[in-house]
């Protein structure tokens, strides 16, 4: 009887959710950018007035939620006997690349784990700085762009399914 109606109906609020999903993956993008930066702060509290060994800081850092599986595997890779960089870098293949950040956002802190531990312990607050100013500038642009983008999300699931649901009619 309605069967049609409820179908179409279906399918705006499917085409909505979808729209809601791309919302919430660009939202948990800010946070977990937001969440590296503070993680980079304590990092370099940790170089510079706990004198933390690579190690260490990585299991310091271990307990920031966004970021645990990414950390946990770091560390068991270097008690596998690889190096740091190697380390870092397979983390990051491995475990950033399946959450909600950008590409170029895996890149950059792939980028930076390369950095780490090679140089002074000046050195490496310097780019540990770099980095952090670098993830605030890409963070106050996306945060910038969040409210439009967000409703623009959600604009286009709910008109792709308002247009699929003309479509059947």
């Amino acid at each position: 009887m309605y069967f049609r109606e409820i179908g179409i109906v279906l399918i705006i609020l499917s085409g909505g959710g979808c729209g809601i999903a791309l919302q919430n993956r660009y939202l948990s993008r800010v946070r977990l950018l937001d969440e590296f930066i503070a993680l980079l702060e304590q990092l370099k509290g940790n170089l510079r007035h706990q004198n933390y060994t690579m190690e260490e800081n990585l299991l310091a850092l271990k307990k920031s939620e966004g970021y645990r599986a990414f950390f946990s595997s770091v560390l068991q890779e270097m008690n596998d006997g690889k190096r740091f960089a190697d380390a870092w870098e397979s983390g990051c293949k491995n475990q950033l690349e399946k959450t909600e950040l950008a590409g170029e956002d895996v890149e950059e802190i792939e980028r930076f784990g390369r950095e780490l531990g090679i140089s002074d312990l000046k050195s490496q607050l310097d780019r540990i700085d770099f980095y952090e100013e670098q993830l605030k500038r890409k963070l106050g642009r996306l945060n910038q762009e969040k409210k439009e983008r967000c409703r623009l999300y959600l604009s286009l699931g709910f008109m792709g399914g308002i247009m699929a649901g003309i479509i059947l009619i």
